[in-house]
């Protein structure tokens, strides 16, 4: 499929930003083969530039971008990372692969309840709390994490300490949100 950033000339096709707050220098990818990562994305989500998905999986070798009702499920031992009320902390769940929903909360919660596959997969969450710190986006409550950041903090939960690359992007996007909020009206 083309996608929109293909069809417009001011995105970067690679990182899917504008071209003047391109972040492809900081996309520099690791080795996550302990825990392959799915992302199984909403189709509205595809286009919009703030989403951390694509980037996440830009960061990670071992990944798979989804687009909801596109793609045929991913299979091996999987769990579902989604702050539900019956998630279980992940150290208590056994699995090999993560599976990550993308889209706004209530886009998360429809693909959930209505795809058998997501269903199936037991729902796993961290071990602590964590304050989300991604600004370039609206979020439903104060501190909620982009999917980058819970991607990142999980991998850091779990030993896995290249997840800082995943919350220093987070960072990166934040300082190029600040730059070009803190710029007057018309300038570029």
């Amino acid at each position: 499929m083309v996608s929109y950033f293909s069809q417009n000339p001011r995105y970067c096709i690679e990182c899917r930003k504008a071209k003047k707050a391109c972040v492809c220098a900081d996309l520099i990818p690791f080795n996550n083969d302990q825990l392959p990562t799915h992302f199984w994305v909403h189709p509205k989500e595809r286009e919009r530039s703030r989403s951390t998905s694509w980037l996440a999986h830009k960061l990670l070798e071992h990944s798979s971008y989804r687009i909801d009702g596109e793609h045929q499920p991913p299979t091996g031992n999987l769990a579902l990372l989604f702050p539900s009320e019956n998630a279980l902390p992940w150290s208590q769940v056994p699995f090999d692969g993560l599976v990550v929903v993308d889209g706004t909360w209530d886009e998360c919660r429809a693909m959930i309840r209505k795809t058998p596959f997501l269903k199936s997969l037991p729902t796993i969450t961290f071990e602590q709390p964590y304050l989300g710190q991604y600004i370039a986006r609206r979020s439903p409550r104060p501190g909620a994490l982009c999917t980058a950041e819970a991607v990142g903090h999980l991998f850091l939960e779990m030993g896995n300490s290249d997840g800082t690359h995943l919350l220093n992007l987070v960072e990166t996007l934040n300082a190029r949100e600040r730059f070009f909020l803190s710029r007057p009206a018309g300038l570029t």
